[in-house]
């Protein structure tokens, strides 16, 4: 098959059109047949490595992020069920020990196992809520209770308390008496003394869930994160962080003995703790801690207010 393509003269005079030259032509050679194969694998290829992703993509998406009521963040109810709530199976899982190294206190987080379509179970007297795990990564350290892995609906449930036991004596107590969400727990370094490590010889580092900060009835991650502390055998739990405030981060200077906290305020009211809202970073010092405090002078601070107005 053959196509002729040429150039046209526009004129308005038909006498020149009738007599113009013969115009200049170029052949082209047009030929049908055929896809050959290798074209084809190619172009079967392409669709094939452009479709895959997209799809893995959107799976992925699926289950990441929250749709509809499908998915709630982890929590435990904060009320226990009334009377005519259905209650639903489930049972507890111990996850392996956490040893503070070079004494005889173990750690062993306590979570349960829920029937995957669960939207509410009740656990003593309070409720373990359905949910998607969160994987926190901005913990300073080895998270002692990360020890849970192996438990294999642990994406269906949270740590809500911590058995302490004291290999020597046999003497077990719970770290919790009320409902809470804990996220994660640091231990001395052996070489804490030296000023290594993340946490001070002889504390335990906590960040917990314990409060219902955005007023849905469930604690979970979506409300703010506290930063406790307590000895080795979990007593003199207390706070660090303030109680209006989330934790946002911290790290410990071993050599002045000082912990710093990074927190967020709900500086302008709406209820939630947003980057708008701005980040504060305390200090608390000495052997045991103290409540973190402000610290960065008033003056720097009024110095760099005024730059941002």
């Amino acid at each position: 098959m053959r196509i002729w393509t040429g150039v046209e003269v526009d004129s308005a005079n038909a006498w020149a059109i009738a007599h113009r030259p013969a115009p200049a032509y170029t052949a082209v050679e047009y030929s049908v047949g055929p896809m050959n194969l290798k074209r084809y694998n190619e172009f079967l290829i392409a669709i094939v490595g452009t479709g895959v992703p997209l799809v893995i993509l959107s799976l992925v998406a699926w289950n990441l992020f929250p749709h509809g009521d499908r998915f709630k963040p982890p929590g435990v109810n904060v009320n226990a069920p009334s009377a005519s709530t259905q209650k639903t199976q489930q049972r507890l899982a111990f996850c392996a020990p956490t040893v503070a190294s070079g004494t005889d206190w173990q750690y062993m987080p306590v979570t349960s196992v829920l029937p995957r379509n669960t939207e509410n179970a009740s656990l003593g007297s309070y409720g373990s809520a359905y949910a998607v795990s969160y994987i926190r990564g901005d913990e300073p350290g080895p998270n002692a209770l990360n020890t849970c892995d192996y438990v294999r609906d642990r994406q269906h449930s949270v740590i809500f308390n911590v058995l302490i036991r004291r290999s020597s004596t046999g003497e077990q107590h719970l770290l919790l008496q009320k409902p809470a969400v804990l996220i994660s727990l640091n231990v001395p370094d052996p070489k804490c003394a030296a000023g290594e490590g993340n946490v001070p010889c002889g504390t335990l580092v906590w960040t917990l869930i314990d409060r219902d900060t955005n007023h849905d009835g469930v604690i979970n991650f979506q409300d703010s994160h506290r930063l406790y502390v307590s000895d080795l055998a979990g007593q003199n739990f207390r706070p660090l962080s303030p109680e209006d405030a989330t934790v946002l981060g911290w790290n410990w200077d071993g050599r002045a003995k000082e912990l710093f906290v990074g927190v967020r305020r709900d500086a302008n009211g709406d209820g939630q703790y947003a980057d708008e809202d701005g980040a504060e970073l305390l200090v608390a010092n000495g052997e045991p801690l103290t409540p973190a405090t402000p610290f960065i002078d008033a003056t720097i601070l009024k110095s760099l207010q005024t730059v941002l107005r």
